[in-house]
């Protein structure tokens, strides 16, 4: 649950903080008094583009904050982990826009990449406009919204947590079965060296004698080829 944003120098608004509670909270002003701005205020929190054009006139910078309520949320805390993030029942989203040069996002005071946010703030707040009918239709949305009807989310929370716990012991015994094939492959490799090895009936000390010759053979075309030069300089000279 958003519980409090706060915005500065941002478009008109200098410094404004605006609390929210439970239930329905109704934002009213004529036109240009600054409700679009509230809205966009709360987008660029949840971690969409940014526009430097949006920071207040004469300021270096824009900032924004979103504060969120998760105690009644513990279903997220697997997803949070997930993303590498430590589980805190309140949630700080901050997002500096300067005027000149790329904007940065926090989390909780953490520095946070965009991939991450994108994939976390859906999880906080659903954002619904005039243009978002086919969102409010999709499959997702649906199940999101029979849940909560029928006070099931605890329930579907768990039936994810231990799906995501199939998957993963699915996805071991995969990695299992890929290492058990390359042990018999190993195994194979190795039977066949030894066959090779007996078939070649080596005697004690007959690896040695063979490196020695080799040895004596790639001295022999050294002193070969030295031969040949000295006679090629005394041919020539």
């Amino acid at each position: 649950m958003l519980i409090e944003l706060t915005v500065r120098n941002l478009a008109i608004f200098e410094d404004v903080r605006v609390p929210f509670s439970g239930g329905l909270n109704v934002v009213t002003g004529e036109t240009g008094a600054g409700k679009s701005i509230l809205v966009e205020a709360i987008r660029l929190a949840l971690g969409e583009k940014a526009d430097p054009v949006a920071v207040r006139t004469g300021e270096p910078e824009a900032e924004v904050s979103a504060l969120f309520d998760l105690s009644l949320h513990d279903d997220l805390r697997d997803v949070w982990e997930e993303a590498g993030m430590p589980w805190e029942e309140e949630v700080v989203l901050r997002r500096v826009l300067p005027a000149a040069g790329r904007s940065r996002a926090y989390l909780n005071g953490r520095p946070v990449a965009q991939p991450i946010l994108a994939a976390l703030s859906p999880l906080l707040l659903t954002m619904v406009g005039q243009h978002s009918v086919p969102e409010l239709l999709s499959r997702a949305a649906a199940m999101s919204a029979v849940d909560d009807f029928a006070g099931t989310g605890a329930l579907a929370s768990e039936m994810r947590k231990r799906y995501r716990r199939v998957a993963g012991l699915r996805r071991q015994a995969a990695e299992a079965a890929d290492r058990a094939a390359g042990a018999r492959s190993r195994t194979e490799t190795l039977d066949f060296e030894i066959g090779e090895l007996s078939k070649a009936a080596l005697l004690p000390g007959e690896e040695e004698a063979l490196a020695a010759d080799l040895s004596l053979l790639r001295n022999a075309a050294k002193v070969r080829e030295a031969l040949q030069g000295a006679d090629d300089a005394l041919a020539s000279s």
